[in-house]
């Protein structure tokens, strides 16, 4: 998986592409790692839909929290970057890659 690239909660490729990934294999190994996975909704604020399991031990809020959280992500991301973030989301989903 590419930064870019779209996958819906099966693993499947929102590119119109055959693909699939083994999503329950992907969650065991970025559990364990330094990498945080997520998923957002494509709405105002992108409130997370998932999270990566690891998110406790790098942010110390479990991934039921982040979730359950519409505004965690947000609050997260550095002030510097906010602006920049919500732009690169934007330009992402209008052009979706």
């Amino acid at each position: 998986m590419l930064p870019g690239q779209w996958f819906d909660e099966r693993g499947c490729s929102l590119s119109g592409e055959n693909e699939s990934l083994p999503i329950e294999s992907l969650k065991a190994l970025f559990a364990r790692g330094s990498t945080v996975v997520y998923a957002t909704e494509t709405t105002e604020n992108y409130p997370l839909k998932s999270i990566s399991e690891n998110i406790l031990k790098i942010m110390g809020t479990s991934a039921e929290d982040c979730v359950a959280d519409a505004d965690y992500w947000r609050r997260n991301v550095h002030p510097d970057d906010v602006q920049l973030v919500y732009e690169e989301f934007r330009n992402t989903l209008e052009v979706g890659e």
